[in-house]
């Protein structure tokens, strides 16, 4: 299990969840932890033989971390802040079916139902997919006593019906069985932003896929029409605030698969494509998925809020 990575403001001693840290900071700023980090098979005898509930793969014990805090409000509020969610589909049977985890919160304390659940992007083969969900947002979030804690994640295996599509009812289940995934979950304090370089074990982002474009280049380029500037952070993201001049085309529907009328009014061909996500990891993704289709996609490394420093202008 990868040990709790803190990021701290001051030095002095910090307690969580009686962990001593030394050289960490007083008030306890740590700014992420990884809830649990499991590589796992997952076959249709699996999923027909999970207990007590079936198409469940259960996070307990060992493989959850044990330095998690006890009360995830204070002193650092994790409660209001993000959950980086990085699903590694290693092995996928052909055919692309689509394919989507839930991944259930379940306290110590819960109230209403009990229990929350958010959950992976939806995919169609073997890659990686990352989004980063408000702790806020997600599926019966108020029925978990945050402030007593998570005793462990169940992980769902379904198809992209709904709520109900649990793998082991599927009539094809050669489709989605067996299947290898990696699925790392990583808690981000209100205020904060995910780092990837404090999570370990994790392949380094591909700097170089990032354009030398300057932002000033970019700004003119768009200003005269001969370029786009494409949002692909998820729906949520973008209506919590995004760029003027931006059009919004998530990485999700664009590994789903985006219908081309739409596709092509979005990014036109023969434009340049300049893309950005939040921190210029999914718009290297996004990039190559579009490149594949023939345009001329430039990721930028600056995500959403540095482009607004840049002198971008946010949209009212």
């Amino acid at each position: 299990m990868a040990p709790v990575r803190l990021l701290c403001t001051n030095r002095a001693a910090f307690v969580l969840a009686g962990l001593t840290l030394l050289g960490a900071c007083p008030r306890a700023h740590a700014q992420q932890f990884v809830l649990f980090d499991a590589t796992f098979t997952f076959t249709k005898e699996d999923a027909d033989n999970s207990q007590p509930s079936k198409s469940h793969y259960y996070v307990r014990g060992k493989v959850l971390n044990a330095g998690r805090p006890t009360d995830w409000t204070k002193p650092v509020d994790y409660r209001n802040g993000t959950v980086h969610i990085r699903a590694e589909v290693i092995e996928k049977p052909a055919g692309g079916a689509p394919t989507t985890w839930a991944l259930c919160y379940i306290p110590n304390k819960g109230r209403k139902n009990g229990y929350g659940c958010t959950g992976t992007d939806v995919y169609k083969e073997k890659g990686v997919y990352e989004r980063d969900v408000k702790m806020t947002a997600f599926w019966q979030n108020d029925s978990i006593v945050w402030e007593e804690g998570i005793k462990e994640m169940h992980l769902v295996m379904k198809d992209d019906s709904g709520g109900g599509g649990h793998a082991h009812k599927r009539p094809d289940p050669e489709k989605f069985f067996p299947t290898r995934m990696r699925i790392t979950m990583i808690q981000v304090a209100a205020g904060a932003k995910y780092d990837p370089k404090l999570v370990p074990n994790l392949p380094a982002a591909a700097a170089a896929g990032h354009t030398t474009d300057s932002v000033d280049a970019v700004k003119k380029a768009v200003a005269g029409g001969t370029a786009v500037l494409v949002d692909v952070r998820e729906a949520d993201e973008w209506k919590d605030g995004h760029l003027k001049d931006a059009r919004h085309l998530a990485l999700s529907d664009l590994r789903a698969g985006v219908p081309a009328g739409r596709r092509k009014e979005t990014v036109p061909p023969g434009s340049v494509v300049y893309l950005h996500c939040a921190s210029g990891r999914r718009c290297l993704a996004a990039a190559d998925l579009l490149k594949t289709q023939g345009y001329d996609a430039r990721p930028l490394k600056d995500g959403y809020e540095a482009l607004l420093k840049a002198g971008f202008e946010k949209a009212k």
